[in-house]
């Protein structure tokens, strides 16, 4: 009977299990044993106490940036843009009058700025951590076999991710899972001859 089962598979499925053996067993597994599986993590970035971190950040024009020097040059080349060639417009230079060199000092000014010239700058405090898949606010639970096809999934949901990386973990303790991998095994060697 299980031989019958086997015949009633098409050409197309005893190729699939070759492949999934032969890609299962020839990836690298990060150091990780059989049963071996990836997930997807995901870049998050979580607001801190401005005080006690070191990652800050600065929000202005609908745009986050994560040093002073990337948000002056866009700022300095928005207010410039109109003004003749090395001449600095009066926003430009409120932060060489105030002395404002660094995120720390923009944030005692952010007040100002938006007093004197109608300017919304936030300072903020931030870590990016990496969490296990979470699309859309939820665990997706999802994970593949092989990095191929945990790669596919990413290209094709990429829309989802913020800066995603595979993750590889061992399914300890999983007799059904480690059962499963010997079975594809044996599948895949008993369609080679």
């Amino acid at each position: 009977m299980v031989k019958g089962a086997v015949m009633n598979l098409s050409n197309e499925d005893i190729e699939f299990i070759k492949n999934l053996s032969n890609e299962m067993k020839t990836q690298d597994t990060r150091g990780t044993a059989q049963p071996y599986a990836l997930v997807i993590r995901n870049k998050n970035r979580q607001i801190r106490d401005f005080e006690n971190c070191d990652n800050k950040g600065v929000y202005w024009n609908e745009l986050e940036y994560e040093s002073f020097e990337e948000f002056l040059d866009s700022f300095k080349e928005y207010y410039n843009e109109d003004m003749p060639e090395g001449e600095d417009s009066k926003e430009v230079m409120f932060f060489e009058e105030w002395d404002i060199t660094d995120i720390d000092d923009l944030r005692a000014y952010e007040y100002k700025l938006d007093i004197e010239f109608d300017i919304q700058v936030s300072t903020f405090a931030y870590e990016d951590v990496m969490t296990a898949d979470s699309s859309h606010g939820r665990y997706e639970g999802n994970f593949f076999l092989t990095e191929k096809a945990c790669r596919k999934h990413i290209q094709a949901n990429r829309h989802h991710f913020n800066k995603p990386d595979t993750y590889g973990i061992h399914l300890t303790r999983n007799p059904e899972m480690e059962r499963l991998y010997e079975i594809i095994h044996k599948l895949a060697d008993t369609f080679k001859e």
